[in-house]
């Protein structure tokens, strides 16, 4: 396997002592990407369970209606004292 490497990057690297050759830092690059990927992979596969989740909610008429901008405002302003009330919560329990 060939590979073509712009040398300044990898040499900056080296230079600043934290690698001892340009072979390692490849290599840490590769890990990187590689943990990359992974963390890619386990996000998409939470997004597809959330997903499967809210469809089969909506097909079981688990959810609500929202027909007005009253409606909706009064949706936001429950969601955010529930958070409010959570957040109070979490703060007695770790006193």
């Amino acid at each position: 396997m060939n590979i073509t490497l712009t040398p300044e990057l990898v040499d900056r690297k080296v230079k600043s002592g934290r690698y001892n050759s340009a072979g390692e830092v490849v290599r840490e690059a590769l890990e990187l990407l590689d943990e990359k990927d992974r963390i890619k992979d386990v996000r998409l596969e939470e997004l597809r369970a959330e997903i499967m989740k809210a469809e089969d909610d909506f097909n079981n008429s688990r959810f609500i209606e929202i027909k007005s901008e009253a409606q909706l405002r009064k949706l936001g302003e429950d969601i955010i004292h529930r958070g409010h009330e959570r957040l109070a919560v979490d703060k007695n329990v770790r006193k």
